[in-house]
């Protein structure tokens, strides 16, 4: 009796157009809640990451003032087997006092021919600066003996550099030397 109040009869239950229907409705209902949870994962996802990429952009980067430097009374010297030294002095204007702050490189170019600038190879050493003031040594030696005698017209050049790090990873170059000709002797 209480299925016949309700609209249902024993027969509308057991016929099996109406059970196809409920069946067709359940499926939808269950397709529409698997794609709604879907769309939803995927908002979320979509939130958290965002959230993330914020987050690592907003962290503080201090920002460093940058020192200015000189260098000056530079001194070549090509010893045996080809290695270079390098003599200089220094001088930093505004030192911060925090290790490994500065440091000093030699670059070893061949200018000229048709790539007109590029590096050439070798063993290099750099320089670490801890006072404000004072002398630096650095060698390089290259790779091999025979780059630096071209008789394509290129020459080999040099410079200096004394570079500040910001402490984000980078570094500045806060001194150069001019370009000047690596004096070789003749072999």
């Amino acid at each position: 009796m209480e299925l016949l109040t309700h609209g249902l009869s024993l027969a509308n239950l057991l016929s099996p157009k109406v059970n196809e229907q409920r069946g067709i409705r359940s499926l939808r209902l269950a397709n529409h809640n698997r794609l709604f949870s879907r769309m939803y994962m995927r908002y979320i996802l979509f939130l958290l990451f965002s959230l993330l990429l914020i987050g690592c952009n907003s962290t503080p980067q201090t920002k460093v003032k940058l020192s200015k430097a000189k260098i000056s009374s530079l001194e070549v010297t090509e010893n045996a087997g080809g290695k270079y030294e390098f003599d200089f002095k220094y001088e930093v204007d505004n030192f911060i006092d925090i290790q490994n702050t500065y440091f000093c490189s030699v670059h070893i170019l061949r200018v000229g021919g048709p790539s007109i600038m590029s590096h050439l190879e070798g063993e290099a050493s750099s320089c670490v600066i801890n006072k404000s003031s004072g002398m630096a040594q650095m060698y390089w030696i290259p790779k091999d003996i025979n780059d630096l005698y071209d008789e394509n017209g290129t020459t080999v050049n040099y410079f200096i550099a004394i570079y500040q790090s910001d402490g984000n990873k980078t570094s500045h170059s806060i001194a150069n030397t001019p370009l000047a000709k690596l004096k070789q002797s003749i072999q």
